[in-house]
């Protein structure tokens, strides 16, 4: 009989039984367990008579599906009626699916041509024979599925213990079998961190990453979809996850600070980004644009021609709307005092101080209305949020003393009292920090609705929520 001798080692080396390579001086010998099948092979072809006219061999999964150009090249020979029997070492060699068991099957059985393993003799043409072989088929699949299980009970211990991964996707920016930052490639997250949360877009970060010469993971160059993937991966900010959700914190040494890669997240995930758009993000152009909430639904309501929640609930006069606001917000700011509508300390250093901490609650913000809407999860919101407090009390503290005539508490209640007067960016600045607003529907059949029967409002007076409008917020 002509017998073709096939042998296969997937590129996992570890994972194949029986194939482990030996190491000398110069590392691994990847070829010593090709040779070790093959040996067995020729001695069972021996003991049988029969004739070896080639040998082909691969070095590829067998489970994946991946093409393997010698097992393509052998049943070209068996197509062409050059071969009477394949030997391999162990079925498992030649398929681990019952799938591609029955593709031999029906092989065999159009062709004529008898699978043998040095375990044993196995002939496909009889009803026995295939019965044996479809079983050790479903053996080695069984085995496959069972190590499978035993790696995702390890990496399921190990991230509990925090440990880095050892399997699966290396990530970009860590060694995978140590979790060890590699350098070059965190000095590009970092800078597209930056780069990106300063207003540049993504394929131009993209660019900047190829013109490094550094290659993503998959090959290639680099895209908009790679380059995101990348920078909103939660290891990046030594997060562990699990199936995608965050369960804890990693031992691996972290590439982004977690409030960066909160705000990234955020960001990324923001359905309102603009392409290249300014560090502050998308600029509203209506008073109450995502700031006030539909009464029913809890929605924040957009602007489309009037005050409307995507289900449609309200539908508010904008200008009416808007000006009802500013008249009371101005009112109340006169009554009350603007100084009790902050929290600042009552001394300071300098107006950029004060600056800086506003633009540290607008990250505040962000983050919460990126958890309100499902773009992030908890954990990063909670994290992300410790960081910005703690930056906001190290900058006031830097106001303790303060330069001559500089006092953080009168500068922010000037701005307070002429909120009337402040521009719109301003004006939702102020009511984002001490504002609460709901819009309400009219009502069924109700025409002729006064505009503050369809809007409630909330100022912050020393940490309590004040009712300003006729109608009560919480109705």
């Amino acid at each position: 009989m002509r017998a073709v001798v096939y042998t296969r080692i997937s590129l996992d080396r570890a994972s194949e039984p029986g194939t482990t390579d030996t190491t000398d001086a110069t590392g691994p010998r990847r070829g010593d367990a090709l040779e070790r099948q093959e040996a067995a092979c020729r001695a069972m072809c021996l003991m049988r008579d029969w004739e070896v006219v080639t040998v082909e061999s691969d070095t590829v999964s067998g489970y994946t599906g991946e093409t393997r150009p010698g097992w393509e090249r052998v049943q070209q020979m068996i197509a062409a009626g050059e071969v009477d029997v394949v030997v391999v070492w162990k079925i498992d060699r030649l398929t681990r699916t019952v799938s591609g068991l029955v593709d031999l099957v029906r092989m065999a059985k159009d062709t004529g041509v008898n699978i043998a393993t040095t375990d044993g003799f196995l002939d496909l043409s009889t009803p026995i024979g295939r019965a044996i072989i479809t079983i050790l088929a479903t053996m080695a699949q069984l085995e496959t599925e069972l190590k499978q299980e035993r790696q995702r009970a390890a990496n399921q211990q190990r991230r509990e213990r925090g440990e880095p991964w050892k399997s699966g996707w290396k990530t970009f920016g860590y060694e995978l079998a140590t979790g060890d930052v590699i350098e070059p490639e965190a000095a590009l997250i970092r800078k597209g961190a930056e780069d990106f949360l300063g207003g540049k877009p993504m394929n131009q970060i993209a660019k900047d990453w190829d013109a490094s010469g550094i290659k993503p993971r998959s090959g290639g160059n680099w895209n908009i979809t790679s380059v995101r993937t990348v920078l909103v991966n939660p290891r990046l900010a030594g997060h562990q996850t699990y199936k995608g959700e965050i369960i804890g914190e990693g031992a691996w040494e972290p590439i982004l600070d977690k409030e960066t890669h909160a705000l990234v997240s955020a960001r990324v995930a923001d359905p309102s980004r603009r392409t290249g758009g300014s560090k502050a993000g998308p600029r509203a152009e209506y008073l109450l644009s995502a700031l006030a909430t539909c009464a029913t639904c809890g929605e924040k309501v957009q602007s489309r021609g009037s005050y409307r929640c995507k289900n449609s609930h309200v539908s508010t006069d904008q200008a009416k709307a808007d000006a009802t606001v500013v008249a009371a917000f101005s009112l109340a700011a006169t009554m009350m005092l603007p100084g009790l509508l902050v929290n600042l300390p009552t001394t300071g250093k300098s107006k950029h101080v004060l600056t800086a901490i506003d633009e540290e609650r607008t990250k505040q913000r962000e983050l919460a209305d990126s958890f309100a809407a499902g773009r992030i999860p908890l954990a990063v919101l909670e994290s992300g949020s410790a960081l910005i407090e703690k930056r906001i009390a190290k900058l006031e503290q830097e106001m303790g003393g303060g330069e001559q005539g500089i006092d953080p508490r009168r500068l922010n209640a000037q701005a307070v009292r002429n909120f009337a007067n402040g521009d719109l960016n301003t004006q939702r600045a102020i009511l984002s920090r001490v504002a609460r607003i709901k819009l309400f529907p009219k009502g069924r059949g109700r025409k002729n609705v006064g505009i503050r029967e369809q809007v409630a409002m909330q100022v912050k007076v020393r940490g309590r929520w004040v009712d300003l409008m006729d109608r009560k917020y919480d109705d």
